[in-house]
């Protein structure tokens, strides 16, 4: 296997693996909106489950522009031979 096929295949796994995570954080983040579950209705108070749920949205919000910008630092870094010795 040359050097030139594994340099390809660790910027597809990267990039397989951002793209499966920005899925899953996505379905996650459609429920944000959602109300308190019956089964916690007891336990939740409404305020503060909205307080909470409205924590988790800029925080899915911050994630999501942090690890793009990650993303592009290391593909930065692998395409213009950051790392080469």
């Amino acid at each position: 296997m040359s050097a030139e096929t594994l340099f390809y295949i660790i910027v597809a796994i990267i990039l397989i693996d951002f793209i499966i995570d920005k899925i899953v954080d996505s379905l996650n983040a459609s429920r944000f909106n959602d109300p308190v579950p019956k089964e916690l209705e007891d336990v939740y108070d409404d305020a503060e489950y909205r307080k909470s749920q409205n924590y988790k949205k800029e925080v899915y919000r911050f994630g999501v522009v942090s690890s793009v910008f990650s993303l592009f630092i290391l593909l930065g870094f692998l395409l213009f031979d950051g790392f080469a010795m």
